[in-house]
C-alpha cells in the first residue's frame, strides 16, 4: 500500500497552540483509507492509520494527545479505532500491521468514582467484551498503564499515556452502545497534555480531504 508524505518540518516535538495539536514532525499516512466491506462480513466502517516520524527524544503523541489530534484534524466522524470482535482485530492487523510497531487505539482504563482504577472501556462507549491481550497483559506496570496499544501482530498491550507512540489507527462509522444508542462522534475529550520543550520551529500540518 502506497504512502504519501504530508509535511516536512523543522526538528522538534509536538506542541499545543490554543486548543489544537500542531506537530513539528514529518507526518505520513497510507494513501487510501480502507473500508471493511459488509459483503466481506465487515461492519462497513472506514479505517486508516496516521504515521508520525520520531523527531525528538520524547517521540510523538501521548494517547490523550492522539485522541485530541484526531478530533481536531479529522472531525467528529473519526475516532481512535475500537476493536469489538476477533474478525475486526484480524482485519485491522492484516491491513495495517505492516505499517506499525505499535499503534494507539481507542481503549482506556476508566477510573471509578472513588478514584480507583476501573474496567477497560472504548472511547465510543461500546461494550468492551472482546480482548486480545498479549501474554501477561494487562499488567498495569508501575500503576499507570491505562491506555491501549495495538501491536503489529494483533496482540494488545496496556501502556503509559506518555508512551509517545508514533502510529494511530482511526475509524469512521456508526456504532451502538450498551444502552442501544447509536452514534458516530468522539466522546468528551480527556485532559489535554502539553509536552516537549526546546522547540526549534513550527510546521503547518496539512490534512487530507476525506470523503
Amino acid at each position: 500500500m502506497k504512502k504519501v508524505v504530508v509535511i516536512s518540518a523543522l526538528a522538534g516535538a509536538a506542541i499545543m497552540i490554543g486548543s489544537s495539536i500542531t506537530l513539528a514532525c514529518p507526518m505520513e499516512y497510507t494513501e487510501d483509507a480502507v473500508v471493511w466491506e459488509e459483503n466481506d462480513n465487515g461492519n462497513g466502517h472506514t479505517y486508516d492509520i496516521i504515521q508520525l516520524e520520531y523527531c525528538s527524544d520524547t517521540g510523538c503523541l501521548t494517547w490523550e494527545d492522539a485522541q485530541d489530534y484526531v478530533a481536531d484534524n479529522y472531525g467528529d466522524e473519526w475516532y481512535l479505532a475500537t476493536i469489538t470482535s476477533a474478525e475486526e482485530n484480524t482485519f485491522i492487523t492484516s491491513t495495517f500491521g505492516a505499517y506499525t510497531h505499535g499503534a494507539w487505539i481507542g481503549g482506556y482504563q476508566a477510573d471509578n468514582d472513588d478514584g480507583s482504577e476501573g474496567s477497560w472501556a472504548w472511547v465510543t462507549g461500546e461494550e468492551f467484551d472482546f480482548t486480545n491481550w498479549n501474554i501477561g497483559e494487562p499488567n498495569d506496570y508501575d500503576g499507570r498503564e491505562d491506555f491501549l496499544e495495538l501491536y503489529s501482530n494483533g496482540l494488545w498491550n496496556d501502556y503509559y499515556n506518555d508512551g509517545y507512540l508514533c502510529e494511530i489507527i482511526i475509524e469512521k462509522g456508526s456504532y451502538q452502545t450498551p444502552s442501544g444508542q447509536n452514534g458516530s462522534a468522539v466522546p468528551e475529550p480527556t485532559t489535554m497534555l502539553l509536552f516537549g520543550t526546546g522547540i526549534a520551529g513550527l510546521a503547518a500540518v496539512s490534512r487530507r480531504k476525506r470523503n
